[in-house]
C-alpha cells in the first residue's frame, strides 16, 4: 500500500496563496463583484439620487420623464481602475491595458431602465464604509452598454472599466477574451480603429492608443519626453 504524507500546512498556504496571486493579477481578465456594504448604499441612496435631479435636467441624465424613475433599477457594476502616471509612461508598444490599470475604491453601478443604462450611482470606500455619493455621467453609461453590445458577455467576453485621469479624464472599457480583444474610448462613440474587432485588437491599434494616453498626459503633467 501506498504511504500518503501529510501535506505541512505551511506548503497548503503558500500555493492557496499563489493562485490568489494569479488570479487577482494585473490585467487578469475577472468579474467585477462590488463588496455588498457597496451593493446596499447604491440601492438605498438610488431613490433620494433622482428624485433630486432638477427637471431641466432630466434630458441631461438620461430620462424623459420623471415616471421613468419608478422602474429603475442598478444594472451590473463596473469597478473602476485606474492607470497612474508612471506606469503609463514606460508602457511599450506590446503592453496589455489592463497590466497598468491598478483597482480603484470606486464603483459605478448602472441605472438601467427599459433595457438601457441611463447614468450611472457613483459609490467609494471612504472612512472606512462604502457610501454613494453622486449620480450622473450618463453618456459615459449609454457608451458602456454599446462596448458590451459589440463584445457579448454571451460569446464569453468580459469588460474593464478603465480610467487615465490626468489624461483627461480619458474612460475606456477593455473587452477581454482571453487576451485583450478591443478597446472602446467613452465619448468617441466608437471603437480604438473603428468598428472592427480585429482592427481594435491589433498591435497597431494599441500602439495608437496607448500613445494618444502618453501625448495626453505629458501634456497635462508637464512631463519629459519618453515612452512610446
Amino acid at each position: 500500500m501506498r504511504r500518503i504524507l501529510p501535506v505541512p500546512l505551511s506548503l497548503f498556504l503558500a500555493v492557496a496563496l499563489g493562485l490568489c496571486a494569479l488570479a487577482l493579477a494585473p490585467g487578469a481578465a475577472r468579474a467585477d463583484t462590488p463588496p455588498p456594504e457597496a451593493a446596499q448604499d447604491a440601492a438605498k441612496a438610488l431613490p433620494d439620487l433622482l428624485q433630486a435631479i432638477p427637471g431641466e435636467l432630466l434630458a441631461g441624465y438620461g430620462f424623459e420623464d420623471p415616471a421613468q424613475f419608478a422602474s429603475a433599477t442598478l444594472g451590473e457594476p463596473y469597478q473602476v481602475r485606474m492607470i497612474l502616471p508612471d506606469a503609463l509612461l514606460k508602457a511599450t508598444a506590446d503592453t496589455p491595458i489592463l497590466s497598468l490599470a491598478t483597482d480603484s475604491p470606486l464603483w459605478f453601478f448602472p441605472v438601467v431602465v427599459d433595457g438601457t443604462s441611463r447614468v450611472f450611482v457613483k459609490v467609494s470606500l471612504r472612512d472606512g464604509a462604502w457610501k454613494a455619493f453622486g449620480i450622473g455621467m450618463s453618456p459615459l453609461a449609454r457608451q458602456a452598454d454599446a462596448a458590451k453590445a459589440d463584445f457579448p458577455a454571451a460569446q464569453g467576453y468580459s469588460h474593464a472599466l478603465v480610467v487615465s485621469y490626468q489624461a483627461g479624464p480619458a474612460y475606456f472599457i477593455v473587452a477581454s477574451r482571453g487576451q485583450e480583444a478591443g478597446i472602446v474610448p467613452l465619448g468617441a462613440g466608437k471603437t480604438l480603429a473603428g468598428t472592427a474587432r480585429a482592427e481594435a485588437a491589433s498591435a497597431d491599434a494599441r500602439q495608437a492608443f496607448l500613445k494618444r494616453l502618453q501625448d495626453a498626459v505629458r501634456k497635462n503633467m508637464q512631463t519629459p519626453q519618453g515612452g512610446i
